[in-house]
């Protein structure tokens, strides 16, 4: 295993023991915490494996072969539907997420990026999509410049290489991470010297469908036969609370439920 997979095994410090009001025990992380605790699964990918899978070795190997991934790549399983994939260079990464799914021993992977708020049957709506800037200024077509640009539409991610290496100057052509449920900017200004400037037009390229109703790539709202099937068999929205259970020690405690919430150092033997 490459050394920059393993997971690290220095403290992040210990987390104090806490209770909600109801004195159930309790652990409350702040952003910061669980920043630091995501770090080692920056490039990480879950596939998503609806009608079954094949075994771990047989994943991990298709993958090295179709892509060339150039450090062997962590799989481990999630839950029966998900897999976990770290891999070890962005661009490794980047290679596998673009290219949404594949299959394999024919069985369908789909390839979503991990994020600390991943739960299963939940799709984060975050994609990797491709930009097209018709008529850039050719003293854009620079590393920085683009990355610059990528930076106001979302997270910039990869640069295509006509582009870099300027042998296609009718555009340029970024990839950038979007949140696919956020407004998409179709232009935005660039200003000249002496107070110039004009509008850059922006193109997105195979923008995937998402599901504000069940949370899935694949479709639209209007398409949901989740929502259909649902809406058919409760056709009141308005629904009474009467024969619901309500178990209120279980359910996530309130951030103001806290207490003694904080850091303690490791403890050390008398």
């Amino acid at each position: 295993m490459a050394r920059n997979l393993i997971l690290p095994k220095s403290s992040l410090g210990l987390l104090k023991p806490s209770k909600t009001a109801s004195g159930i025990p309790a652990l409350f992380l702040s952003e910061e915490e669980v920043r630091k605790g995501s770090a080692p699964f920056k490039l990480a990918l879950v596939a998503k494996c609806s009608y079954g899978r094949p075994p771990l070795y047989v994943v991990k190997e298709s993958i090295k072969q179709k892509f060339h991934i150039s450090v062997e790549p962590v799989v481990t399983i999630l839950d029966q539907r998900h897999l976990l994939i770290r891999f070890g260079t962005e661009r490794d990464f980047l290679s596998v997420w673009l290219s949404d799914n594949m299959k394999i021993q024919g069985y369908l992977l789909r390839f979503l990026r991990w994020s600390p708020d991943f739960k299963p049957g939940i799709e984060p709506p975050i994609a990797p999509v491709w930009v097209t800037l018709p008529g850039l200024p050719l003293y854009l077509f620079n590393e920085d410049y683009l990355a610059s640009v990528g930076g106001l539409l979302g997270r910039m991610l990869k640069i295509d290489a006509p582009t870099i290496q300027g042998t296609r100057t009718e555009f340029a052509k970024i990839c950038i991470e979007i949140n696919i449920r956020e407004k998409l900017h179709e232009k935005f200004w660039l200003g000249t010297p002496g107070g110039g400037g004009r509008w850059q037009k922006v193109t997105y390229e195979k923008i995937p469908k998402y599901c504000d109703h069940c949370l899935k790539f694949g479709h639209y709202e209007l398409e949901c036969r989740s929502k259909k099937e649902h809406e058919s068999i409760n056709p009141l929205k308005d629904l009474s609370m009467e024969g619901r259970v309500r178990v209120a020690d279980v359910s996530a405690p309130d951030q103001g439920e806290k207490q003694n919430s904080g850091r303690v150092g490791k403890s050390t033997k008398a």
